[in-house]
C-alpha cells in the first residue's frame, strides 16, 4: 500500500515505511506475548493527483501471562493520518503519520464475567485456525 520511497513518522520511530515493519516487530516482541489491530472509519479528501486521509484503529497489545487473575492488555486508540499520491493512475500512500490518541493498561476480567476459558482461542504461527482454513497451517 506504500510507495517505495514512503516515509513515516511516529515520533518513536522515523524513516522509509519499507523499514516500519522490522522497528515494529521488534518492538512489539519485546514487550508482548500478541497483539491485535482493527481498522475502523476512514476519511479521505482527494485533492487531484493527491489524497489526504485518517484511518481510526484500536490495537490490544497483551503482555505475557504472569499468572492467574495477572494477565494485562495494553489497549490503545489511535489513527493513521496518511498523505497518498496517484503516480501511473495508481494510488499508494506516500507519507504516514501515526498518532495515539489514548493508551490504556487493563487487567483480566473480575470473576463472575465471562470465561476466557470458554472460548476458542487464537493461536501464535501457521496452528491458527485462520492459517489452517486458508492453506497456511502446518501439516
Amino acid at each position: 500500500c506504500y510507495w517505495p520511497d514512503a516515509e513515516g513518522d511516529f515520533k518513536a520511530w522515523h524513516g522509509r515505511m519499507v523499514d516500519q515493519p522490522a522497528f515494529a516487530s521488534a518492538l512489539l516482541k519485546t514487550h508482548y506475548a500478541n497483539t491485535n489491530h482493527v481498522m475502523g472509519q476512514c476519511h479521505i479528501e482527494l485533492r487531484g493527483d493527491e489524497a489526504v486521509s485518517e484511518t481510526y484503529a484500536i490495537a490490544s497489545h497483551h503482555l505475557p501471562d504472569r499468572g492467574p487473575g495477572k494477565a494485562m492488555t495494553d489497549i490503545m486508540w489511535c489513527r493513521y493520518v496518511d498523505r497518498l499520491e496517484r503516480r501511473a493512475g495508481e494510488w499508494r500512500i506516500a507519507h504516514r503519520t501515526f498518532i495515539v490518541d489514548q493508551l490504556v493498561r487493563a487487567a483480566d476480567a473480575e470473576a463472575g464475567s465471562m470465561n476466557f476459558a470458554d472460548f476458542h482461542h487464537g493461536e501464535p504461527g501457521p496452528d491458527d485456525l485462520s492459517c489452517v482454513v486458508f492453506g497456511a497451517g502446518s501439516r
